[in-house]
């Protein structure tokens, strides 16, 4: 069950995420100068989104595998 969860949760932050990423895409043509600021934040988040989704999910299929065999 804790598995589950942690997907629904990763489908908010990813949707979250992708969100924001529109909003600073759109700066690019109205405003170059915030959105080179924005963009290292944005870059960070989404790096570190990923390693985290990673180690969760990989130990999430480790349960998995155990527990069928």
């Amino acid at each position: 069950m804790p598995g589950l969860a942690l997907i629904f949760l990763l489908n908010i932050v990813e949707r979250s995420v992708w969100e924001k990423w529109a909003e600073i895409k759109a700066m690019a043509y109205t405003n170059a100068e915030q959105f080179l600021r924005e963009l290292p934040d944005q870059h960070g988040i989404a790096a570190s989104l990923k390693v985290t989704m990673s180690w969760y999910v990989t130990d999430v299929l480790e349960a998995c595998r155990r527990s069928c065999g």
